[in-house]
């Protein structure tokens, strides 16, 4: 791996630590003032509190929301690998993310044991990536018309000058 890739690698991961531990925090709260009205039990996960207490399921909460932020971000640079297609790219990453979803969904108890919960939380999620990707896409796109034009402009102004 080349010494950029690297820094990239580990940017991306860092940056998608912090993301996936921030929204896993910020989900906790958001639900429990939607449900009770404040934020004073957010970190409370009953299965997890159970088995090892409620400092412990904040930590566990954390690293393992940060770790599927690291493989949501850090997947991005999939679009990076020249010899796959963008049709790989896309599927590599959606399918990568769905596994980490679905061992921490399950392993962490965010949702019931209802595998109807679960498809309804595998449908946002999808609905999520996909809106992502449409905007990244967009984005790129965009890019590259910008990339096409500035090219023909400079071939123009070089058959213009000589």
């Amino acid at each position: 791996m080349e010494k950029n890739m690297k820094k990239k690698l580990i940017l991306h991961i860092s940056i998608g630590f912090i993301v996936g531990a921030l929204v896993g925090i910020l989900i906790p709260m958001i639900s429990s003032l939607a449900s009770t009205g404040d934020f004073s039990e957010f970190m409370e996960y009953a299965l997890l509190t159970a088995k090892i207490g409620k400092a412990g399921a904040i930590i566990v909460q954390l690293i393992i929301s940060g770790l599927f932020g690291c493989v949501c971000v850090g997947g991005m640079l999939l679009y990076e690998i020249e010899k796959w297609s963008l049709a790989l790219a896309t599927f590599v990453h959606y399918i990568s993310i769905m596994a980490v979803f679905t061992a921490a969904s399950f392993g962490l108890g965010w949702f019931s044991e209802s595998l109807i919960a679960y498809f309804i939380a595998v449908s946002c999620e999808t609905v999520g990536f996909a809106i992502i990707w449409i905007i990244m896409y967009s984005q790129w796109k965009k890019t590259v018309k910008e990339m096409n034009e500035d090219l023909e402009k400079y071939k123009k102004d070089k058959i213009d000058k000589e």
